[in-house]
């Protein structure tokens, strides 16, 4: 065989390996996109259904090992209890060859992004938001959802203190102050550093005629707050328990300190007044 022949042959071969190299990537990269997108639009349709079983199901064994089934079944009960899904969109799909997680690296992870609308069912306002997925393999080459312990912990706390705030309110719930109270006290159980929740509870406590309560919650809040339009609050919730409990001084220096903060608030300045010249 001529030499040139036989290059020519020898480089061909090169090329339809690679050729099929190639398409055999492309292809498993098609594949893991859909299993990855099939993933997703069971779990939207489980979530709308509400079938919960069938969402823990498809979540990573590390995600149900570390959150357990309870917390994950309360976490979407809360979810429906605050937003009502409007509409979603799978807007990208992510191959990602390595993801580092903390001190170790995942291989083979997808990363699927979708838009979601909802209805705020305390506020009633139409929201858009960008949800990110992640999805693993399990131990069957499977694609399973990932959820991170501390957000959804953390996610959870929160959506007590909305859900608290619906029952005190009387927004998306019937009013209702002790089952506000529970839920304010369920967010500091998952997340004592929740400085939020003490705030809510004092103004729950206010609202539910225990003074001396009242007052205990907000001093833990501002015990940690930088915020001061929150300490201002704080001190007039303070300041209204103390002139209900008949404690004019420590009702005034509550008021003082609010008026420090919030040097325009008329509820502050109408109090304090009315303590100084009453």
């Amino acid at each position: 065989m001529p030499i040139a022949k036989g290059v020519f042959i020898s480089i061909i071969g090169g090329l339809v390996i690679v050729i099929l190299v190639s398409g055999f990537a492309i292809y498993k990269e098609y594949e893991a996109r859909l299993a990855a997108r099939q993933v997703v639009l069971r779990y939207y349709e489980d979530f709308q259904s509400g079938d919960d079983e069938s969402i823990y199901e498809l979540l990573h064994p590390e995600s149900r090992e570390k959150l357990r089934k309870e917390n994950i079944m309360a976490w979407m009960e809360q979810l429906r209890e605050t937003i009502e899904l409007e509409s979603f969109e799978i807007k990208d799909i992510q191959l990602k060859d390595t993801l580092r997680m903390g001190e170790n690296s995942v291989v083979d992870a997808i990363s699927v992004q979708v838009l979601e609308t909802n209805r705020d069912l305390y506020t009633s306002e139409i929201l858009s938001s960008e949800i990110q997925y992640l999805l693993l393999r399990n131990v069957q080459g499977e694609y399973r959802i990932y959820f991170d312990q501390r957000r959804v912990l953390s996610s959870m706390a929160k959506n007590y203190i909305i859900i608290g705030a619906m029952y005190i309110d009387g927004l998306g719930k019937d009013k209702d102050l002790t089952k506000g109270i529970e839920h304010f006290h369920k967010a500091l159980e998952i997340d004592p550093t929740l400085i939020e929740a003490h705030y809510s509870l004092g103004a729950a406590y206010l609202a539910n005629r225990e003074w001396e309560q009242a007052i205990v919650e907000e001093e833990a809040y501002l015990t940690n707050s930088q915020d001061d339009e929150g300490r201002g609050e704080a001190y007039n919730i303070i300041g209204l328990a103390y002139q209900e409990m008949g404690d004019r001084a420590k009702a005034r220096e509550a008021f003082e300190k609010a008026v420090q903060l919030n040097p325009e608030s008329p509820f502050a300045l109408n109090h304090l007044n009315e303590l100084i010249n009453g």
